[in-house]
């Protein structure tokens, strides 16, 4: 039987939601605001949307992974972005560590593993502070770059 499977209390998904929310509306400096507000390429959005969702249901390590690409799929429109922003996304000191992270998880380095069954367990708060950062990394640089 498939142990270490998580299922979330629809109360945790709606609080986790909640704060995204309010991250977003900061942003963007407007309330209710949505992923279309953002006025990204279309592939960012659809990243971002599956971010989100994965951040609600607890998926800490695929909100860092899809955070990264979301980044790089916004870039691809970067003749509307601010170049100041653009440059903060690819060698800002957190972006450098988001795009780090990223690779950390995906290039597995066998003698350190970025993640084993056991972060689960040991790290799961680790793992959540990381993906808030990512979170906020993503929307602060998206709603930065807009001209």
């Amino acid at each position: 039987m498939i142990t270490g499977l998580k299922h979330q209390k629809l109360a945790v998904f709606v609080k986790r939601k909640k704060w995204l929310q309010k991250i977003l509306d900061e942003c963007l400096e407007q309330d209710e605001s949505d992923i279309p507000d953002l006025h990204l390429h279309p592939q960012a959005s659809g990243l971002l949307l599956e971010s989100m969702n994965a951040f609600c249901s607890a998926r800490w390590l695929t909100v860092i992974i899809l955070s990264q690409a979301i980044l790089d799929a916004a870039l691809l429109k970067s003749e509307n972005l601010d170049g100041t922003a653009i440059n903060n996304i690819r060698t800002g000191r957190d972006f450098v560590w988001l795009r780090n992270r990223r690779n950390n998880l995906l290039h597995a380095d066998c003698s350190h593993p970025a993640v084993t069954i056991h972060s689960f367990e040991v790290d799961n708060l680790s793992m959540e502070r990381e993906a808030r950062k990512a979170m906020e990394l993503v929307l602060n640089g998206l709603t930065d770059t807009i001209l």
